[in-house]
Order: structure tokens, then sequence, then C-alpha cells
């Protein structure tokens, strides 16, 4: 595995730059993925929503013990 360093320390002017490509990046991949990414958020939302809803189910079978 190979890391890489990001300085996170910048100039005013370096911090405004560095927002400026991560908002052109954002929109970007908005643009190429973003159908695909809202479809995968429900989907997942769905799912947990069906295991939210299962949990909360009461069984009605007496325990035999």
């Amino acid at each position: 595995m190979r890391l890489t360093q990001l300085v996170t320390h910048w100039e005013p002017d370096e911090a405004l730059a560095m927002i400026q490509l991560l908002d052109q990046l954002k929109e970007l991949l908005w643009s190429a993925y973003g159908e695909e990414i809202v479809r995968q958020e429900y989907a997942e939302q769905q799912h947990r929503k069906l295991g939210e809803e299962q949990l909360m189910l009461e069984f009605e079978d007496p325990v035999p013990f």
C-alpha cells in the first residue's frame, strides 16, 4: 500500500484555490454519476428501512421454556 501525504496548511489564496478545485470536481462527479448515485443511495435507504421494519416486528410465538 502506498501512502500519500497531503499538505493541510495553506495560505488563504491556496485554500480558496483548493475549495474551487473541489467544487469543480464535485460538479463533474454529479454530472457524470449523479443519477447512479441517487439510485444507489435510494436502494441503500430502502434496504436499511426494511431492516429496521423487520427489527421492530414482535414475535407472537410462545417461548417453549
